[in-house]
């Protein structure tokens, strides 16, 4: 499987490499083709904070993070396997979907969804 970068910058705007995710698949031996979905573990909010950074034109403060760790805001990763020059592999985050339902009395009044 090859790398494909991101077309959302525009060609004559350097790359914005925030992201360890990137240095990661650099290295890797191998990427495995199967992404897979699993909900959020808060020993993820490391890597969701990196690609927020990278991905968004704002910064998401604290309380958004502690939202995810409080089970307020639900979140699934997109996650993959790599090898790296070790030989060894290991699981990165390369997507999420995060959202929040806000109701009253059952009645889902909005949803909010951020990738």
């Amino acid at each position: 499987m090859s790398v494909i970068h991101s077309t959302a910058f525009p060609a004559h705007l350097p790359q914005q490499e925030h992201s360890i995710v990137h240095r990661l698949l650099r290295e890797a031996t191998h990427i495995e083709e199967d992404v897979k979905l699993r909900p959020f573990r808060t020993n993820d909010i490391g890597f969701l904070k990196d690609l927020n950074k990278e991905w968004f034109p704002i910064q998401y403060g604290d309380a958004f993070y502690d939202r995810l760790r409080q089970g307020v805001a639900k979140c699934w990763v997109a996650e993959c396997i790599i090898t790296s020059k070790h030989n060894k592999q290991k699981p990165i985050i390369v997507g999420a979907i995060m959202y929040e339902y806000t109701g009253i009395d059952g009645d889902v009044l909005a949803k909010e969804s951020w990738l």
